[in-house]
């Protein structure tokens, strides 16, 4: 049962209770069934809990950035449509924009430092 999954593309499987599984993550109160890396897994394996959150923030910051992104996007006309439309939201909008690039700033520094400390 431990022997190594078979590649998915270009990444390991590696299951749960095998060697290179790390054991941070086996720690976990509801630890994953199955790990897919892509390098040298072993690199985890007895890792403080800092750099498993580290390693955890790289694999989702371009999905969050590019939500973000996303939103601040949709919010920039408002900022520069000109006439009463930009009079009555540009005080909402600057705000609204401020908050969500705090938003990324705190979901890729704070929330993953402070789970780390709470939940490994």
């Amino acid at each position: 049962m431990c022997e190594r999954g078979e590649p998915a593309g270009h990444a390991e499987r590696i299951r749960i209770g095998c060697h290179p599984y790390p054991t941070a993550l086996s720690d976990l109160r509801a630890p994953p069934i199955q790990l897919f890396a892509i390098g040298n897994i072993r690199t985890l394996d007895h890792a403080p809990d800092r750099s498993v959150a580290i390693v955890g923030t790289r694999e989702v910051f371009l999905p969050i950035a590019a939500a973000t992104g996303v939103m601040v996007l949709a919010l920039a006309p408002l900022l520069i449509s000109g006439g009463i439309t930009q009079i009555m939201f540009a005080g909402l909008v600057w705000p609204i924009i401020l908050a969500l690039l705090a938003s990324l700033a705190v979901s890729i520094t704070l929330t993953p430092l402070l789970a780390s400390r709470l939940f490994l």
